[in-house]
């Protein structure tokens, strides 16, 4: 009998890019002041954008927590920091990822930058938002 790829009975299985299925996220509260900026970050972000981030914590309170490795050192969301100290928060939401290597921190670092970047907005969509939104205030 021939094997077809198409044949679900003979697809291989997908490996997980990585084995960190079990690896469980706590988020914590941990004082700002503790937490150490990367000076090799490569993300800059402007006095507007860091209002702007302050203003949305503000807002709708600090819902997206900050990435640390097991030093304390911040791996995602300088800005957040930055705005949380603007706006005076003494601690904030942080999830602290220990199980991978310093490599993948950087590679992380980089990704949760740059993807975002990449995506694109359907324009329709969003107008149709901005007009639930404007009616909805």
């Amino acid at each position: 009998m021939h094997k077809h790829p198409s044949d679900l009975r003979y697809r291989r299985k997908k490996q997980p890019i990585v084995g960190h299925q079990s690896v469980r996220i706590v988020v914590a509260y941990r004082p700002t002041d503790l937490l150490v900026p990367n000076p090799k970050n490569a993300r800059q972000h402007s006095v507007r954008q860091i209002r702007q981030i302050a203003k949305s914590i503000t807002t709708f309170g600090f819902i997206s927590p900050i990435v640390i490795d097991a030093g304390q050192n911040v791996i995602i969301g300088h800005g957040r920091l930055q705005a949380a100290k603007q706006i005076g928060l003494t601690e904030v939401p942080t999830i602290q990822v220990e199980h991978l290597s310093r490599a993948q921190l950087v590679a992380l670092t980089i990704a949760d930058n740059r993807l975002t970047e990449t995506s694109s907005w359907d324009e329709r969509l969003l107008a149709e938002q901005l007009k639930e939104l404007s009616e909805l205030d």
